[in-house]
């Protein structure tokens, strides 16, 4: 739905800014420019096979590619942490993200949670209990 969306209005685009160039000025052929080679950049995006994002969402995709890209630096600011996510921590999400597309499912071990405060433990655990026996 939304790659029909954005291939039409570019299409329109184009028509309309050959239109106007050829009726009212010469200038209207930088948007005839600028929409030819979006629409290519769309037409590209559509037909590839490697990333569901963009052939879903052409154009708009390389958003969320630009924004995972700089997460890192915003993170602090406004994004939860990586292990604070409900239901699934991004940790996790990107851990299963890389076993469902085939690529480097091996994590290795360690941890970023503060496992030296007080309280930190797993159910079950045999550590020391509050419990006297």
């Amino acid at each position: 739905m939304v790659r029909r969306a954005i291939l039409s209005v570019l299409s329109l685009l184009l028509a309309i800014g050959a239109v106007l160039s050829i009726l009212v000025s010469l200038w209207w052929l930088i948007l005839v420019a600028i929409a030819g080679v979006l629409l290519l950049i769309a037409a590209i995006d559509v037909m590839q096979t490697k990333h569901s994002i963009l052939r879903n969402y052409p154009l708009l995709g390389y958003f969320r590619f630009a924004f995972e890209k700089i997460r890192p630096e915003v993170q602090p600011y406004f994004i939860e942490r990586n292990y604070d996510g409900r239901p699934y921590d991004r940790d996790t999400r990107s851990l299963i993200y890389e076993r469902a597309k085939g690529v480097a499912g091996e994590k290795s071990f360690g941890t970023e949670r503060n496992v030296n405060k007080i309280g930190y433990g797993l159910p079950g655990s045999l550590g020391r209990s509050s419990r006297q026996a």
